[in-house]
């Protein structure tokens, strides 16, 4: 069924004032009004049908956290993806095998203290990134569930590894260059995969705000 502006705009804002924030949250929620209105043409569309149709503030919120929790499952499948296809292709292949190559270079001509500072550079930087974008995207008026979550998820792996890099660093039983060459390796792999899956998501939520 399509709404009036005015219908969509009365859901719209109802959404807004008890906390839905995401964009593409309330366009789910006002089409699941549509398809209800098109079943039940006697329903009136009023204040009263959408406090008994979602309820307030708190019912909203809960709706909130079960869609960020079925949309982390579905970025780290994609995510997971992503990084596969890295090795499926001869130019992202390429471009692994020459990082890989450069920080052996890194590795093997350098001291350790010298291979520890770049090797948090190239974990930190990431993280600063992903920090950036994450504080922009909070600012924004229109947010959207669908990006937040793929962002969430980069910061979410960054953030669990932080502990194991600051125990390699203060502990001399590890072998710290070579512990640190393995899993910075794999943990770049683990972020380009990320920013890929993110990128196609931030392109498509924006192009389907745009139409909206």
């Amino acid at each position: 069924m399509n709404l009036t502006k005015e219908k969509i705009t009365t859901i719209d804002v109802y959404l807004k004032e008890n906390g839905v924030k995401y964009w593409d949250v309330r366009i789910e929620l006002i089409d699941h009004v549509a398809s209800k209105l098109e079943d039940n043409p006697e329903i009136i569309l009023n204040k009263t049908f959408l406090i008994k149709e979602f309820g307030t503030n708190i019912s909203l919120n809960k709706v909130i956290d079960k869609k960020t929790t079925l949309l982390i499952k579905k970025y780290r499948k994609l995510h997971y993806k992503e990084a596969i296809q890295l090795f499926k292709s001869p130019i992202k292949i390429l471009g692994v095998f020459t990082f890989i190559v450069l920080y052996y270079l890194i590795f093997s001509k350098f001291n350790t203290k010298f291979f520890i500072r770049i090797s948090f550079i190239l974990f930190y930087l990431p993280f600063l990134v992903s920090l950036l974008i994450s504080a922009y995207n909070s600012i924004k008026k229109n947010k959207s569930v669908h990006i937040e979550s793929s962002l969430n998820f980069i910061l979410l792996g960054i953030i669990l590894i932080n502990p194991l890099l600051i125990n390699i660093k203060s502990d001399a039983h590890f072998n710290q260059k070579l512990t640190l060459f393995i899993l910075l390796t794999l943990h770049t792999v683990w972020i380009f995969s990320g920013y890929k899956v993110y990128l196609k998501t931030f392109k498509e939520y924006s192009k389907i705000h745009q139409m909206t």
